[in-house]
């Protein structure tokens, strides 16, 4: 009798219940809403609802107290059906005759009736409107308010068909150490895992198949006895070997078989935000406990540029610089049993990180390339993987250049077989001038009135600041005397890769339930990236006549430009979809470039679109909130809250911001 469960809409002896927990709760709360359904007019239909606090074991006398005289029971839950299984047990012998639905509709069919809420995926909002919707007509409470929102909830589905014109993936940051360690020889074949090194997957590097934490190269001791082929890599970072792969290393030990682990040793949880190992975990100490174990070789492979103290390390291993990786690789091939090579390089994001706080050597001396001599052939990405290497168009076709802001220095791009590499020591980058533009006093919005929420959609490029648009936008809301929820993408390093943020704005904070945005739901639309934007995961969210959106134009590229050296980014399909969805309420302009020009940094990019979305009454918050979360985040105050501005001034002089960023015309002789 925890009293952790509860009822929250109607009284005892009503016939219908709805019963959630945790996300699933909100979900359905915000479905409700969807079908017009609030707590009168659910004690008016004759509707409770029960939210459980503790799933198990579940709280049987607060629920038998909670469903005494319903006649039907419905469980909102997804994936595993954990709560359905209790209520079943708790009323199978009371002889009432009571139905409940849950991962089926129930009835004679029992579960090869209908399926209602499946294991295989998230719910959200909608889905459950459709079908509780469905439930209540079934039951006689019919109400032109469910018709309706079932009908909103069915059309937005059927709205649901824009193409998928191009994708952003995430990617290896540049100077990546996977970008080295994850390079399998000819013939070869690797298994990914959990860690950033499971993009391997999508970049033509023999990589295939995955396990859970703790499990990686356990699916290749089962199909090795069945296999004509004789070894397998498989990639394991120092994250998952400190948490539970050591488990797995045994298991192979155990029944010997031909695998050798390539220990990715980075410095730092990447994966989940650069983290330090639990432990204090160091590449000497796991040689010792490979060696502990039984493995029968260790190579340790390192950047030459970080050599770590081979005293500390047992004699046995054999030592590499990351240039003999291949030779490594196919000598390890050929051992019997279980090997390891121990790849010694810190991530890229951290030693960037670190370089900024004046923790880590950071090199004078930078690359750059000479388009002159460039002749575009590309072969220094396909050395180095690097997403730093980007497309220049001239006049004499596409050569490439180093994007300086993102560069790590890595240097594996001069690994490439050409001429036009340049590399400089002793200089600091120079600044571009700067367009000094008067955005003198600025006419007030009209901000949108907020029904039961405004929502709001923001996207863009992993690392380049989306999360903290929302986060402003959010504490903006607060500081606004409103409520705010926004929830991100998480679970794996976004760098390059496409990022949602969700932010529902309300006047009360009890007005909000479910954070995530449903199919067709999206008031307001931010993209800092034209293929995000445009994507079909984006374009589910919005609704004609109802979304308007300001969107940056600028062809970011992808990382497939790393692969496929004629890849080029159909702008102007992305922009005509936007604009057939849209319509007359998408502004669309270069906000990368118009942020160089006028602020000397791209990255303002994001910071300028929200103050164009606020300037055309798009956003529900007061100007003076959002000046002051931007001063409160603390980074960049000055030059964000000029981009803020900037942004502001864009969407009121169209023409001018159109002379700023139009580009260069070059004449051939």
């Amino acid at each position: 009798d925890n009293k952790m469960d509860k009822r929250v809409w109607g009284k005892p002896d009503e016939k219908i219940g709805f019963v959630a927990a945790g996300k699933n709760w909100l979900d359905l709360t915000h479905a409700m809403g969807l079908l017009g359904i609030d707590a009168a007019e659910a004690e008016r239909l004759g509707i409770t609802t029960y939210k459980i606090g503790q799933t198990f074991p579940l709280d049987m006398k607060g629920f038998h107290d909670w469903a005494e005289g319903l006649d039907l029971i419905v469980v909102v839950e997804e994936k595993r059906k954990l709560i359905e299984v209790q209520i079943k047990e708790a009323i199978f012998d009371d002889r009432q005759g009571r139905r409940v639905y849950g991962w089926y509709k129930g009835g004679a069919g029992g579960m090869h009736s209908e399926e209602l809420f499946p294991t295989r995926f998230a719910l959200d909002p909608a889905m459950i409107a459709e079908k509780i919707g469905d439930i209540l007509i079934d039951e006689g409470r019919d109400t032109d308010r469910i018709r309706a929102g079932i009908e909103a909830v069915r059309a937005a589905k059927a709205a649901d068909n824009a193409p998928e014109i191009a994708t952003r993936l995430p990617y290896f940051c540049a100077g990546c150490p996977h970008n080295t360690s994850t390079k399998v020889p000819d013939g070869s074949r690797a298994y990914a895992g959990i860690g950033c090194h499971i993009m391997a997957l999508w970049m033509d590097r023999e990589t295939s198949g995955f396990t859970h934490m703790g499990a990686e190269g356990v699916n290749w001791v089962g199909e090795a006895p069945f296999s004509t082929r004789d070894h397998v890599f498989q990639n394991l970072g120092d994250g998952t070997y400190n948490h539970s792969g050591t488990l797995a290393i045994r298991a192979a030990l155990a029944a010997d078989t031909n695998i050798t682990y390539k220990i990715l040793y980075n410095d730092a949880v990447a994966m989940t935000g650069g983290q330090e190992n639990d432990g204090d975990l160091q590449p000497e100490r796991i040689a010792r406990e490979l060696l502990a174990m039984g493995v029968s070789e260790i190579a340790v492979v390192f950047d030459e540029k970080e050599e770590p103290r081979r005293a500390d390390f047992p004699k046995e291993v054999t030592w590499h610089p990351r240039s003999e990786m291949p030779d490594v690789q196919e000598k390890m091939r050929d051992v019997k049993g279980v090997s390891a090579i121990l790849y010694v390089q810190t991530c890229a994001a951290e030693k960037r990180r670190r370089r900024k706080r004046g923790e880590f050597p950071d090199p004078d001396k930078r690359v750059f390339i000479n388009t002159d001599i460039c002749e575009g052939c590309g072969d220094c990405g396909v050395q180095s993987n690097c997403v730093s290497i980007v497309p220049v168009e001239t006049e004499l076709g596409r050569k490439r250049a180093i994007d300086q802001s993102s560069c790590n220095k890595d240097y594996s791009c001069l690994k490439g077989f050409c001429p036009s590499f340049v590399t400089v020591e002793g200089a600091k980058l120079k600044k571009g001038a700067t367009v000094d533009i008067d955005t003198g006093t600025l006419p007030e919005p009209v901000l949108p009135e907020i029904g039961l929420t405004h929502n709001v959609v923001i996207t863009g490029v992993g690392g380049t600041g989306v999360v903290t648009i929302g986060a402003v936008l959010a504490m903006a809301a607060h500081l606004d005397g409103k409520g705010a929820g926004m929830m991100e993408m998480a679970g794996l390093a976004q760098k390059g890769g496409a990022v949602h943020i969700h932010c529902r704005i309300a006047n009360k904070p009890k007005d909000i339930s479910a954070i995530r945005v449903a199919i067709g739901e999206c008031d307001t639309l931010i993209g800092g990236d034209l293929v995000v934007s445009a994507g079909s995961k984006t374009m589910a969210l919005m609704a004609s006549g109802k979304t308007k959106g300001v969107v940056n134009s600028h062809e970011i590229v992808t990382g497939d430009f790393t692969r496929n050296t004629e890849f080029r980014i159909p702008g102007d399909r992305l922009a005509l979809s936007l604009e057939a969805r849209l319509k007359d309420g998408l502004t669309i302009f270069d906000a990368s470039v118009l942020a160089e020009k006028v602020l000397g940094d791209s990255i303002y990019s994001n910071m300028m679109l929200l103050g164009a979305a606020w300037q055309l009454g798009q956003v529900p918050v007061g100007g003076d909130a959002i000046r002051t979360a931007i001063e409160l985040n603390g980074a960049k105050v000055t030059e964000n809250l000029r981009a803020f501005e900037v942004g502001r001034w864009a969407v009121l002089n169209a023409s001018e911001v159109e002379k700023i960023v139009e580009a260069r015309v070059v004449d051939l002789p």
